[in-house]
């Protein structure tokens, strides 16, 4: 197995495709990552919470080419472009900062919608394209 570029769920998992997406990621056997996250949801209580902010935002290992197209507004994936982040960790970032703040992160995401550069600027200023 050899390690991904990017973070993503897997096409062909049991239930969204997270831990075996983790698993191909890290090079280990999908089974002790099931067990893992069985282990932290029975015993820590925040598996279910990780696993489904993670099945949200990970996109699936067959559709990578479309990761960086826009969901909401288009900002997770016009920040990870400018700074060249993954764009399923920058979408679990936001989406973890939008809990944890009660919805003030919000503010800052209409923010960086007028303030970050569009997909056609991107194009147009250096021919990246991701």
């Amino acid at each position: 197995m050899s390690v991904n570029s990017q973070w993503s769920r897997s096409h062909d998992g049991i239930v969204a495709g997270v831990c075996m997406g983790m698993a191909q990621r890290f090079a280990v056997d999908t089974m002790l990552v099931r067990m893992a996250w069985i282990f932290s949801f029975l015993f820590f209580g925040v598996g279910l919470g990780v696993y489904c902010i993670l099945a949200i935002c990970l996109p699936r290992d067959d559709k990578l080419a479309a990761s960086y197209n826009s969901r909401i507004m288009g900002v997770c994936s016009r920040f990870a472009r400018r700074f060249d982040l993954d764009v399923g960790l920058t979408r679990v970032g936001f989406l973890t900062l939008l809990i944890l703040s009660g919805g003030v992160v919000f503010l800052a995401y209409v923010v960086l919608y007028y303030i970050l550069p569009s997909e056609h600027e991107f194009k147009n200023k250096s021919g990246y394209t991701k």
